[in-house]
C-alpha cells in the first residue's frame, strides 16, 4: 500500500508541475477542456455509512468503521463536447474502532486491561464509466459521474489481548468485489491546462469473505481457561462518502 501511495503522490506531482508551466490564457467555458482529456489526482476524507460505520455488536453486518482518507487518480478522455470515458485509480484506509468490544470485555472481565492491535480497512480498486459536465457559473463547470468496476478489500489480523491472560485472534481476510461510484463536482481554471478540482461522491460495494479464522481463549473460575475455534464466512455492505480536492492536467 505504501507503493500505491508514493506512486500517486509522485504522478500527481508531475502532472500539476507540468501543467504550471504553460501558458496561463484561458476565458470562458470549454477551452477548459483538453483537446484529448485530462490526467487528476485528488485526496481528501473518506467517511464510512449505514452498516460500514456501525459499531453495534448485535448487528452482524457491523464494519466498526472510523472516518478515514483517500486518494484518487483519474483519466477522462473525450468523446463527444460535454462527456468524458472516465477512468479511476483509488485508494482508501478505515481504522478499526474496538471501542465496543472492549467495553463489552471489561463488562465481561472486570478489571482487565484489554489491548488491540492489526485491524483496518484497506480498499483499492479500479473503476471505468462516464462523465457529464457542464458550464455553471463563469468558469466553473460541473461535473457528474457515473463509474463501476472492481476493488479489493483486505484487513489485517486483529488481535486482542488482556491483563487476565486472554487473548482473541481473527485472521487476515481479503476479497475482491463489485464496485460502483456516483459523484458531483466540478472544476474551474487555474490555467490554461491546470484546473482546481472537487467532488462529492458516493462509493458502495458487497465483498464476501469466506474461510475466515476466529481463535479465542478466555479464563474461567473452574477449568482455568477455555480455547476455541471457529471458520465463517460473511458479506461486509461497505458504503463511503468521500470529499475529493485536487488538480487536474489537461491535454
Amino acid at each position: 500500500m505504501q507503493k500505491i501511495i508514493f506512486t500517486l503522490f509522485i504522478v500527481s506531482t508531475l502532472l500539476i508541475s507540468t501543467g504550471f508551466t504553460q501558458e496561463n490564457s484561458c476565458t470562458k467555458g470549454h477551452c477548459l477542456k483538453g483537446d484529448v482529456g485530462y490526467v487528476s489526482f485528488a485526496i481528501g476524507p473518506s467517511i464510512p455509512m449505514n452498516n460500514f460505520a456501525d459499531k453495534d455488536l448485535t448487528n452482524v453486518n457491523a464494519g466498526f468503521a472510523n472516518t478515514g482518507s483517500k486518494m484518487e487518480l483519474n483519466a477522462g478522455f473525450n468523446i463527444v463536447k460535454s462527456v468524458d470515458l472516465g477512468v479511476k485509480l483509488f485508494y482508501s484506509v478505515n481504522s478499526y474502532n474496538f471501542n465496543s468490544i472492549t467495553n463489552k470485555l471489561s463488562s465481561d472481565f472486570p478489571g482487565t486491561v484489554w489491548n488491540t492491535s492489526g485491524r483496518s480497512w484497506d480498499i483499492v480498486g479500479g473503476m471505468v464509466g462516464l462523465s457529464y459536465s457542464y458550464p455553471l457559473v463563469n468558469k466553473f463547470v460541473g461535473d457528474f459521474k457515473f463509474l463501476s468496476g472492481i476493488m479489493k478489500t483486505s484487513t489485517p489480523t486483529m488481535v486482542i489481548t488482556g491483563s487476565n491472560g486472554s487473548k482473541y485472534t481473527e485472521n487476515e481476510k481479503s476479497a475482491s468485489s463489485f464496485v460502483y461510484s456516483i459523484s458531483a463536482g466540478g472544476h474551474y481554471p487555474l490555467g490554461r491546462l491546470v484546473d482546481f478540482v472537487g467532488s462529492l461522491e458516493f462509493i458502495s460495494s458487497t465483498p464476501s469473505f469466506d474461510n475466515v479464522n476466529k481463535i479465542s481463549n478466555f479464563p474461567t473460575s473452574t477449568t482455568g481457561s477455555i480455547t476455541s475455534s471457529s471458520t465463517s464466512s460473511l458479506k461486509q455492505n461497505i458504503s463511503l462518502l468521500a470529499l475529493n480536492l485536487g488538480f487536474r492536467v489537461k491535454f
